[in-house]
């Protein structure tokens, strides 16, 4: 077992994530990991709240993630508005792992009555990721489709990101696209290397939720190289 020599364990089935029955893998050492999110980068954020009561605040305070653009994969899961996970061999696809969920969005302001006040809810899950392979090519897709569960009528946060392997000719294009705002991310790492790492701040004509309502999508399409891509197949 190549990996769990690197690694130093003594577990023969560290290529595996101990799990040898659904997750093996002919190459023993290519795995794909996969994550996506949208966050908001600062603690918290100023902006307008209201509610069916009459409250109307301006300068409410939205809690935000508090916390930059990730550099790898390892370690605990970030917080974030919406995020996605996937996980997988590229030598045996059809068996892999998905995961998803959105972060709690707290809002303090002041209410109709003049006291403050506070709030907390969360959106719904979003839909799992998809995994397919149509013979050398491995197809990944994450939707992000999440609206804020405190402000009726907002638009949402958007994204929406695929990823074709081409184990034929060891080629990965990445395209999708995302919201205006807030803050989006995108890696994949291929036997523990980052070889896609997408990150976006906001640059809309606000840089704050307001850009939600202007109903665009930022748009990419890219190809990298990669043997390890190649030598899966």
């Amino acid at each position: 077992d190549a990996v769990g020599e690197l690694l130093g364990l003594l577990n023969g089935y560290s290529y595996a994530n101990s799990n040898p029955i659904n997750m093996t893998d002919p190459s023993g050492q290519y795995a794909v990991n996969v994550w996506a999110s949208a966050f908001i980068e600062p603690s918290s954020i100023s902006f307008l709240y209201f509610d069916e009561e009459g409250s109307f605040d301006r300068d409410a305070v939205w809690e935000g993630d508090n916390r930059g653009f990730r550099n790898s994969l390892s370690g605990t899961r970030p917080s974030a508005r919406v995020w996605h996970e996937v996980e997988f061999y590229l030598g045996n696809p059809i068996y892999h792992r998905t995961d998803q969920g959105t972060g709690a969005t707290r809002v303090e302001y002041t209410d109709y009555q003049g006291w403050q006040a506070e709030r907390i809810g969360k959106e719904s899950t979003p839909v799992m990721s998809t995994v397919q392979e149509i013979g050398p090519i491995v197809h990944v897709v994450s939707r992000a489709f999440s609206s804020n569960p405190l402000a009726s009528g907002s638009p949402p946060i958007v994204y929406e990101y695929a990823l074709t392997f081409n184990r034929m000719v060891g080629t990965l294009r990445f395209q999708g696209n995302h919201s205006p705002y807030p803050w989006h991310e995108a890696l994949v790492e291929l036997d523990g290397t980052v070889v896609i790492g997408y990150r976006y701040a906001p640059n809309g004509w606000t840089r704050t939720p307001l850009d939600l309502f202007a109903g665009s999508l930022l748009h990419f399409d890219y190809t990298i190289n990669h043997p390890k891509i190649m030598q899966s197949c």
